[in-house]
């Protein structure tokens, strides 16, 4: 090991341990991102609101923000810029692609049930793996979330926007080990947020592992880059390097 590789993994380490209840991003923002839509023929700002808005009469504001001068003429190929917080949320669910061993769920704070291989999972579902066994989660946007044996996570909120163009995920890891594929496809307005006890992680496209041991959190990164933020400090960690 050099004294470069040597003094870059001593800056990583050094900040790291000072993140106590810190965050892990790979983006600049937490909040999710303003849409793009490109206006097809037939579209008028009324209709594309009844399709996507909460509500029908949010259509002047859309108005407003992108300077449109006719709302029933809109040229094709112009592109409206519609913050998520304006579009209509629906939920959205995982799919428990594969599972080895014994693995169990429940919804919210009912009975435990055994979970199979295909099985769709709600927001508010809590999955966990017991000894020896594994689980491989597939979700809206395409990630894949594969928890290691005696493992626990809370699917705390899962939904998409725009007709599922957008999807946020919210996962809460209390205990084990996951491995993470974020927005393989590298699709745009794709968002994923992943806590631990003490850190967050929020990913956009990347491959990384999340950890949890007592009150210890560790993340490594696979692909990408992470950024890891707390108390005012923050580092880049890049693949093979990771923060505890």
């Amino acid at each position: 090991m050099n004294a470069a590789t040597l003094q870059r993994m001593l800056t990583v380490l050094l900040l790291a341990v000072s993140l106590q209840g810190g965050a892990a991003t790979a983006g600049r923002a937490a909040e999710l991102p303003v849409w793009r839509y490109t206006v097809r023929p037939g579209d008028t700002l009324i209709n594309i609101a009844e399709r996507y808005l909460i509500g029908v009469r949010q259509w002047p504001a859309v108005q407003q923000a992108n300077q449109v001068d006719d709302p029933y003429h809109l040229m094709p190929g112009t592109v409206l810029r519609i913050p998520a917080a304006w579009l209509r949320r629906l939920p959205a669910a995982a799919t428990l692609e594969t599972s080895s061993g014994a693995v169990r769920w429940r919804r919210g704070d009912g009975d435990w049930q055994a979970a199979s291989s295909g099985q769709r999972l709600a927001s508010g579902s809590t999955l966990e793996t017991l000894d020896d066994a594994s689980a491989l989660l597939r979700l809206a946007d395409g990630s894949t979330v594969l928890l290691s044996p005696n493992s626990l996570i809370v699917l705390d909120s899962l939904g998409v926007f725009a007709g599922g163009l957008i999807a946020d995920t919210r996962l809460r890891l209390q205990r084990g080990q996951t491995d993470i594929i974020a927005n393989p496809a590298k699709r745009a307005h794709q968002r994923l947020l992943i806590q631990t006890p003490s850190a967050q992680a929020v990913v956009r496209g990347t491959s990384f592992r999340v950890g949890v041991d007592s009150n210890l959190s560790r993340e490594e990164t696979l692909a990408g880059l992470v950024g890891v933020s707390g108390r005012g400090r923050s580092v880049n960690v890049p693949r093979g390097m990771g923060t505890i």
